[in-house]
């Protein structure tokens, strides 16, 4: 493993040290003590009014305010942080429901999470003041953190301490933070359960060995000097465990991606792998290298890496195609597949030709391309002389289908129209940040804004020149505000035409509800919407009379508005005005650069996060590679993923009334040719039962 690789680890450690909140009594008592020399009132009977509990859960006291309101120089008492709007942006108080998933923009909450960009501005500008920063970012509840003990961890890099009650009675644990849209730090593995509690364990063990409060009696510095000692250690105990985990189910990625690059190289394929993938491959590799290149090694990781990722995989053999016979007098060679675990829909080559064949092997390795059409005939010469008619081949085949958006209203068309739309009647607000590709800036955009630069740098990015005017763009397929009335609609149709569940179950789907305060939240409208216009479409499509179905067509469009008009800013506004009162300059931007940034605008304000098309592909690579890696040297793997890019177009099938159709056809199927290698022959007596009669070989 590189030395880089080690930084990066350590320095992960370090964060998590950097994020350990310790529950201490004596730290709240240092902290009244200097409050109310400083005049403040400190009700010593009612813990959870204390500043160090307060800080702790995200919430201001009133030293907090006073304080503050010094640094904002009278403009405000509350931490102030930017937020876009669609005057540019401006100062808002930094609190827990400004970032909250449900009323605020969790967003925020990414861009200003620990040792951020964001995060360091604001603490250069609040510097007294990262406690409460930390507790607005990762509050704590009162009723956890006024009733812990000393020495109980709090909070540790995503995770919190909390109540937990069921079968074994009320306990406290630790869980991760689930908030929908919250970027995951991924500093604690899933699968290290039990770090948290072992550091703890360490914690309370130092305390209660080293800690003697009667010290703080007698020097004042004494508890600031005993917690900066303990911490120091932090990282070294959290090393040290991950150390004592190694050759466990609780091995940390670092420790397994190690290990595995010691054999074979295998360390770049752990990321693309599901984690019990990984622990697989790193409690067996030994196993399997000492066995590479048998049946049961090729068996096992079919069983566990192939079948358990759904990679579907194939091997070929070689066989005689007669149906150019007896026009021709010998057969033509053909590969036919086999299928070794499942086949994926979708795919194709269930037959293909040599040469079709050799072409997706040339790249395997260097001088494949050479001479191929001449090896491909000698190829095909000897199998038609071949008196074999089944040749089992070295080639395994992984052909896959992406087929995630091969839907009638695919997601993404989805989430463009909808921005177009919500964003248009404020129905979809929030910030969206993305970095300028060539000053690493960030930039705060509103959502119409990041619709108004995504067309210019798009536009000028793929065509060259600038657009001039601000278009009005056009959504479609927007569900309406209010639904039709069932009353209306059977008014329009023939109701004894229809299924009697139909009108039913249009009206019965459920609908998102608006506005959408964060892209995360956005897009978890947007795919509600998706699944309701998919509901209605598949039930339309069950009609099959042909006259139902143009009703349930018809159904399908009273919910929804088929274009409507989506005015982002005033009508015949320019673009060169409105980059100039934004103070977007673009100028050092090429052509890539502009297309990067239009396609991470579209990636940041739609609310995707993972490119699900490139997951898989990185997913069948690993698997594929890894065995590839341990399977006879003479054993061709060949594999591919088909990108969704094809369009559905939603071509109605011909649909009858109540009419009787028949049709006849005469088709030509040719039959291989059978070969006889034994002959039975059964003699059969009118007087006892054919079962009993035994068989006679000759």
């Amino acid at each position: 493993m590189s030395s880089a690789s080690y930084e990066l680890y350590r320095d992960s450690v370090f964060t998590i040290a950097k994020t350990l909140v310790v529950k201490h009594s004596e730290a709240a008592a240092i902290m009244n003590t200097f409050l109310v020399a400083k005049g403040y009132y400190v009700d010593q009977n009612n813990p959870s009014s204390w500043k160090y509990y307060l800080n702790l859960a995200g919430q201001y006291h009133e030293s907090d305010l006073d304080e503050i309101n010094a640094i904002n120089k009278g403009v405000s008492d509350y931490i102030q942080i930017k937020v876009a709007s669609n005057a540019g942006p401006i100062s808002v108080d930094f609190t827990r429901a400004l970032i909250d998933p449900i009323t605020g923009d969790v967003g925020l909450a990414n861009e200003y999470v620990y040792n951020s960009f964001y995060y360091k501005q604001l603490l250069e500008t609040y510097p007294d003041h990262e406690t409460l920063i930390l507790g607005i970012l990762n509050p704590i509840p009162l009723n956890i953190s006024t009733v812990a003990n000393d020495g109980d961890i709090l909070y540790i890099a995503g995770y919190f301490r909390t109540f937990v009650t069921d079968g074994l009675g009320t306990r406290t644990v630790f869980l991760k933070r689930n908030e929908v849209g919250l970027d995951d730090s991924g500093l604690i593995e899933d699968q290290e359960y039990s770090l948290i509690s072992r550091l703890e364990t360490w914690i309370k063990a130092c305390l209660t060995r080293w800690h003697n409060q009667d010290y703080t009696l007698l020097d004042d510095v004494y508890f600031a000097a005993m917690l900066g000692v303990l911490y120091l250690n932090i990282p070294k105990q959290i090393l040290n465990i991950r150390l004592q985990n190694c050759n466990t189910n609780e091995a940390h990625s670092f420790h397994i991606t190690s290990y595995l690059e010691s054999h074979g190289k295998l360390g770049k394929y752990v990321p693309s792998l599901p984690l019990k993938q990984q622990l697989f491959l790193y409690r067996n590799v030994r196993w399997i290298e000492k066995n590479a290149g048998k049946q049961e090694t090729f068996d096992l990781m079919v069983e566990r890496l192939a079948n358990e990722n759904n990679v579907p995989l194939s091997g070929y053999k070689l066989v005689h195609n007669l149906s150019k016979m007896p026009d021709d007098l010998y057969p033509s060679a053909k590969l036919q597949r086999d299928v070794i675990n499942f086949v994926h829909i979708g795919s194709i080559y269930a037959q293909t030709s040599v040469l079709n064949m050799l072409n997706r092997m040339k790249y395997g390795a260097k001088e494949n391309h050479r001479d191929i059409e001449s090896i491909a005939n000698i190829i095909d010469t000897r199998a038609e002389l071949s008196l074999d008619n089944d040749i089992p081949t070295k080639i395994i085949e992984s052909d896959m289908v992406d087929s995630t958006d091969q839907v009638a209203y695919p997601l993404g068309k989805v989430l463009v129209n909808e921005w177009f739309y919500r964003a248009s009647t404020g129905e979809y607000t929030g910030n969206i940040f993305v970095t300028n590709p060539v000053t690493a800036d960030r930039l705060l955009l509103t959502p119409v804004d990041a619709m108004v630069l995504t067309l210019y740098c798009l536009n000028y990015g793929y065509t060259d020149s600038k657009p001039l005017n601000i278009p009005t763009l056009i959504a479609r397929n927007i569900l309406r505000n209010t639904a039709p009335l069932i009353s209306d609609i059977e008014q329009n149709v023939e109701v004894a035409k229809l299924s009697s569940t139909l009108l039913m179950d249009m009206d019965t789907t459920v609908s998102p509800t608006w506005p959408a305060l964060s892209s995360d939240s956005f897009y978890r409208q947007c795919s509600t919407v998706q699944q309701g216009l998919m509901n209605r479409y598949y039930r339309a499509t069950k009609e099959e009379d042909y006259e139902a179905r143009g009703y349930a067509d018809y159904i399908l469009s009273r919910y929804y508005h088929v274009e409507i008009e989506c005015p982002l800013v005033l009508s015949g506004t320019l673009y060169s005005d409105w980059l100039t009162a934004g103070g977007y300059s673009l100028g050092d931007l090429s052509r890539d650069d502009l297309i990067q940034l239009g396609l991470d605008i579209v990636r940041e304000a739609t609310g995707i996060k993972v490119d699900t098309s490139k997951q898989l592909s990185s997913l069948q690579e690993a698997v594929i590679e890894i065995m590839k890696q341990f399977s006879s040297y003479n054993v061709h793997y060949v594999y591919q993923i088909t990108a969704p890019g094809s369009l559905l177009l939603m071509t109605k099938t011909l649909r009858g009334g109540n009419i009787r159709t028949s049709a006849r056809a005469t088709l030509d199927v040719p039959f291989n040719t059978l070969e006889v290698t034994d002959i039975y022959f059964i003699p059969i007596n009118p007087i006892h039962d054919i079962t009993t009669v035994p068989e006679v070989l000759i």
